[in-house]
Protein backbone atom coordinates (compact mmCIF):
# COMPACT_ATOMS: atom_id res chain seq x y z
CA UNK A 1 0.00 0.00 0.00
CA UNK A 2 1.28 3.27 -0.64
CA UNK A 3 0.77 6.19 2.05
CA UNK A 4 1.02 9.60 1.83
CA UNK A 5 1.11 12.18 4.62
CA UNK A 6 0.95 16.05 3.64
CA UNK A 7 1.15 18.52 6.28
CA UNK A 8 1.41 22.34 5.94
CA UNK A 9 5.13 22.47 7.99
CA UNK A 10 7.46 19.58 9.40
CA UNK A 11 9.72 21.01 11.81
CA UNK A 12 11.18 19.53 15.00
CA UNK A 13 9.57 17.45 16.67
CA UNK A 14 8.35 15.55 13.42
CA UNK A 15 11.46 14.08 12.01
CA UNK A 16 11.76 11.81 14.71
CA UNK A 17 7.76 10.61 14.55
CA UNK A 18 8.16 10.62 11.04
CA UNK A 19 11.57 8.71 10.43
CA UNK A 20 9.66 6.07 13.05
CA UNK A 21 6.47 5.74 11.33
CA UNK A 22 8.87 4.94 7.59
CA UNK A 23 10.09 2.80 9.67
CA UNK A 24 7.17 0.67 10.60
CA UNK A 25 5.88 0.79 7.53
CA UNK A 26 8.43 -0.39 5.96
CA UNK A 27 7.80 -3.58 8.52
CA UNK A 28 4.29 -3.95 6.89
CA UNK A 29 5.70 -3.80 3.45
CA UNK A 30 4.08 -0.65 2.78
CA UNK A 31 5.67 2.68 1.15
CA UNK A 32 5.49 6.31 2.54
CA UNK A 33 6.14 9.48 0.76
CA UNK A 34 6.26 12.69 2.88
CA UNK A 35 5.12 15.60 1.49
CA UNK A 36 5.75 19.30 3.55
CA UNK A 37 4.10 22.24 1.72
CA UNK A 38 6.36 25.39 2.56
CA UNK A 39 10.01 25.18 4.51
CA UNK A 40 9.66 29.00 5.88
CA UNK A 41 7.86 30.14 9.16
CA UNK A 42 6.50 27.68 11.00
CA UNK A 43 3.00 28.13 12.53
CA UNK A 44 4.59 28.45 16.06
CA UNK A 45 7.47 30.17 15.41
CA UNK A 46 9.70 27.11 15.45
CA UNK A 47 12.96 27.53 14.05
CA UNK A 48 14.73 24.37 11.83
CA UNK A 49 16.94 23.34 14.61
CA UNK A 50 18.99 20.75 12.71
CA UNK A 51 16.46 18.49 11.36
CA UNK A 52 16.81 17.42 8.35
CA UNK A 53 14.44 16.18 5.35
CA UNK A 54 14.94 12.38 4.13
CA UNK A 55 14.71 10.73 0.80
CA UNK A 56 10.88 9.89 1.20
CA UNK A 57 10.71 13.45 2.25
CA UNK A 58 9.34 16.28 -0.41
CA UNK A 59 9.39 20.28 0.72
CA UNK A 60 7.18 21.88 -2.29
CA UNK A 61 7.90 24.85 -1.64
CA UNK A 62 11.20 25.51 0.75
CA UNK A 63 11.76 29.12 0.31
CA UNK A 64 8.00 30.10 1.01
CA UNK A 65 5.38 30.07 3.74
CA UNK A 66 2.12 30.14 4.18
CA UNK A 67 1.52 33.66 3.71
CA UNK A 68 3.22 33.68 0.29
CA UNK A 69 1.74 31.29 -1.73
CA UNK A 70 -1.60 31.52 -2.91
CA UNK A 71 -4.16 28.26 -2.62
CA UNK A 72 -4.63 27.71 -6.17
CA UNK A 73 -1.00 27.43 -6.56
CA UNK A 74 -0.78 24.98 -3.48
CA UNK A 75 -3.83 22.80 -5.07
CA UNK A 76 -1.95 22.83 -8.47
CA UNK A 77 1.39 21.58 -7.44
CA UNK A 78 0.09 19.48 -4.80
CA UNK A 79 -2.62 17.79 -7.56
CA UNK A 80 0.66 17.38 -9.71
CA UNK A 81 2.54 15.56 -6.94
CA UNK A 82 -0.44 13.45 -5.83
CA UNK A 83 -1.37 12.44 -9.35
CA UNK A 84 2.70 11.27 -10.01
CA UNK A 85 2.97 8.79 -6.86
CA UNK A 86 -0.74 7.61 -6.87
CA UNK A 87 -0.93 7.14 -3.46
CA UNK A 88 -4.23 4.70 -1.59
CA UNK A 89 -4.18 6.75 1.54
CA UNK A 90 -3.42 10.11 2.19
CA UNK A 91 -2.56 11.62 5.48
CA UNK A 92 -3.45 14.98 6.40
CA UNK A 93 -4.63 17.62 8.91
CA UNK A 94 -7.88 19.39 9.30
CA UNK A 95 -9.97 19.96 7.04
CA UNK A 96 -10.25 23.63 7.59
CA UNK A 97 -6.89 24.54 6.29
CA UNK A 98 -5.80 24.33 2.54
CA UNK A 99 -3.52 21.53 3.41
CA UNK A 100 -5.95 19.26 4.60
CA UNK A 101 -8.77 20.77 2.55
CA UNK A 102 -6.75 19.91 -1.22
CA UNK A 103 -5.61 16.61 -0.04
CA UNK A 104 -8.96 15.74 0.77
CA UNK A 105 -10.27 16.57 -2.46
CA UNK A 106 -7.90 15.09 -4.22
CA UNK A 107 -8.48 11.60 -2.24
CA UNK A 108 -12.17 12.30 -2.92
CA UNK A 109 -11.96 12.97 -6.64
CA UNK A 110 -9.68 10.01 -6.83
CA UNK A 111 -11.32 7.39 -5.05
CA UNK A 112 -8.97 7.24 -2.71
CA UNK A 113 -8.85 6.55 1.46
CA UNK A 114 -8.01 9.53 4.09
CA UNK A 115 -6.81 9.62 7.46
CA UNK A 116 -7.36 13.15 9.30
CA UNK A 117 -4.69 14.30 12.21
CA UNK A 118 -6.53 17.13 14.09
CA UNK A 119 -6.88 18.33 17.96
CA UNK A 120 -9.55 20.11 17.19
CA UNK A 121 -12.35 20.00 19.93
CA UNK A 122 -16.34 21.47 19.64
CA UNK A 123 -15.47 23.20 23.16
CA UNK A 124 -13.23 25.10 20.85
CA UNK A 125 -14.94 26.06 17.89
CA UNK A 126 -17.46 28.67 16.40
CA UNK A 127 -21.08 27.53 17.63
CA UNK A 128 -22.39 28.74 14.04
CA UNK A 129 -24.61 25.70 13.14
CA UNK A 130 -24.26 26.15 9.30
CA UNK A 131 -20.10 25.81 10.05
CA UNK A 132 -20.60 22.76 12.02
CA UNK A 133 -23.01 21.40 9.51
CA UNK A 134 -20.63 21.87 6.64
CA UNK A 135 -17.25 20.27 9.02
CA UNK A 136 -19.56 17.30 10.15
CA UNK A 137 -20.23 16.54 6.94
CA UNK A 138 -16.89 16.56 5.28
CA UNK A 139 -15.66 14.79 8.51
CA UNK A 140 -17.85 11.69 7.93
CA UNK A 141 -16.25 11.29 4.40
CA UNK A 142 -13.17 10.36 6.28
CA UNK A 143 -12.24 6.65 6.41
CA UNK A 144 -10.39 7.13 10.05
CA UNK A 145 -9.21 9.77 12.36
CA UNK A 146 -5.99 10.22 14.52
CA UNK A 147 -6.32 12.07 17.39
CA UNK A 148 -3.85 13.19 20.27
CA UNK A 149 -5.92 11.52 23.40
CA UNK A 150 -9.35 9.57 24.17
CA UNK A 151 -10.82 13.17 24.89
CA UNK A 152 -10.36 13.98 21.16
CA UNK A 153 -11.62 10.27 20.32
CA UNK A 154 -14.71 11.56 21.52
CA UNK A 155 -15.52 14.79 20.09
CA UNK A 156 -14.26 13.30 16.36
CA UNK A 157 -17.02 10.99 16.53
CA UNK A 158 -19.28 13.89 17.18
CA UNK A 159 -18.10 15.47 14.07
CA UNK A 160 -19.63 12.72 12.24
CA UNK A 161 -16.87 9.62 12.35
CA UNK A 162 -19.27 7.34 14.24
CA UNK A 163 -18.25 3.74 15.15
CA UNK A 164 -14.98 4.05 12.70
CA UNK A 165 -11.46 4.01 13.14
CA UNK A 166 -10.51 6.26 15.57
CA UNK A 167 -7.09 6.02 17.06
CA UNK A 168 -5.11 7.73 19.35
CA UNK A 169 -1.66 9.39 19.06
CA UNK A 170 1.02 9.03 22.05
CA UNK A 171 2.21 12.68 22.42
CA UNK A 172 6.13 12.16 22.51
CA UNK A 173 8.37 15.17 21.42
CA UNK A 174 12.35 15.26 21.86
CA UNK A 175 12.37 18.61 24.06
CA UNK A 176 16.46 18.52 23.89
CA UNK A 177 15.65 20.21 20.15
CA UNK A 178 13.71 23.24 21.96
CA UNK A 179 16.48 23.82 24.62
CA UNK A 180 18.93 26.44 23.99
CA UNK A 181 20.79 25.28 27.17
CA UNK A 182 21.24 21.95 28.75
CA UNK A 183 19.48 20.12 31.16
CA UNK A 184 22.50 20.29 33.61
CA UNK A 185 23.03 24.13 33.16
CA UNK A 186 19.51 24.51 33.64
CA UNK A 187 19.30 22.69 36.93
CA UNK A 188 22.73 24.60 37.99
CA UNK A 189 21.29 28.33 37.46
CA UNK A 190 18.15 26.77 39.72
CA UNK A 191 20.92 26.20 42.52
CA UNK A 192 22.67 29.29 42.46
CA UNK A 193 19.01 31.01 41.89
CA UNK A 194 17.69 33.49 44.98
CA UNK A 195 14.10 31.73 44.85
CA UNK A 196 12.55 31.64 48.32
CA UNK A 197 11.57 28.25 48.99
CA UNK A 198 8.97 29.62 51.39
CA UNK A 199 7.36 31.98 48.44
CA UNK A 200 4.19 31.02 46.51
CA UNK A 201 5.25 30.59 42.75
CA UNK A 202 2.84 30.97 39.70
CA UNK A 203 4.74 28.77 36.99
CA UNK A 204 4.61 28.85 33.46
CA UNK A 205 6.53 26.16 31.07
CA UNK A 206 5.79 27.24 27.41
CA UNK A 207 7.62 27.74 24.25
CA UNK A 208 8.07 31.60 24.03
CA UNK A 209 6.59 32.80 20.80
CA UNK A 210 3.27 35.15 20.08
CA UNK A 211 0.79 32.25 20.11
CA UNK A 212 1.59 31.67 23.54
CA UNK A 213 0.36 34.66 24.71
CA UNK A 214 2.84 35.25 27.87
CA UNK A 215 3.17 38.75 27.40
CA UNK A 216 -0.35 38.68 28.31
CA UNK A 217 -0.27 36.38 30.79
CA UNK A 218 2.34 38.34 32.25
CA UNK A 219 0.35 41.55 31.90
CA UNK A 220 -2.47 39.85 33.79
CA UNK A 221 -0.28 38.29 36.64
CA UNK A 222 1.18 41.70 36.97
CA UNK A 223 -2.05 43.59 37.88
CA UNK A 224 -3.61 40.40 39.79
CA UNK A 225 -0.17 39.51 41.94
CA UNK A 226 2.17 41.95 41.44
CA UNK A 227 1.92 43.96 44.50
CA UNK A 228 2.14 41.00 46.89
CA UNK A 229 5.28 39.61 48.04
CA UNK A 230 4.20 36.27 48.79
CA UNK A 231 3.64 35.33 44.97
CA UNK A 232 5.79 35.24 42.54
CA UNK A 233 6.18 34.36 38.93
CA UNK A 234 8.65 32.11 37.16
CA UNK A 235 8.53 31.69 33.40
CA UNK A 236 10.50 28.61 31.80
CA UNK A 237 11.04 28.24 28.01
CA UNK A 238 12.90 29.47 25.27
CA UNK A 239 12.09 31.19 21.83
CA UNK A 240 11.80 34.03 19.44
CA UNK A 241 9.94 36.23 22.15
CA UNK A 242 12.45 35.94 25.40
CA UNK A 243 14.64 39.15 24.79
CA UNK A 244 10.90 41.02 24.46
CA UNK A 245 9.45 39.16 27.27
CA UNK A 246 13.01 40.20 30.05
CA UNK A 247 12.04 43.85 28.47
CA UNK A 248 8.61 43.50 29.91
CA UNK A 249 9.27 42.25 33.29
CA UNK A 250 11.85 44.74 33.54
CA UNK A 251 9.14 47.99 32.91
CA UNK A 252 6.87 46.30 35.37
Amino acid sequence: MRIVLVYSSLKNYWEERLCAFCEHCIELGDELKVIELFGRNSLYGIEDNGYQRHGWWECLFPDSNINTIGDSQVRERLFEILDGYKPDVVVTGALTFPCGFNSFKWAKLRGKGVVMFDDVLISGTSRNPVKRMVRAHLCRRVQAYFVPASDYAVESRSWGAGQKNVFEGLCCVNNQRFGSVSREEMEEYFRNSDLDIGRRYMLCVSRLVPIKNVKRLIEVWSKAYGFREDVGLIIVGDGGQVIVLQEVLLMM
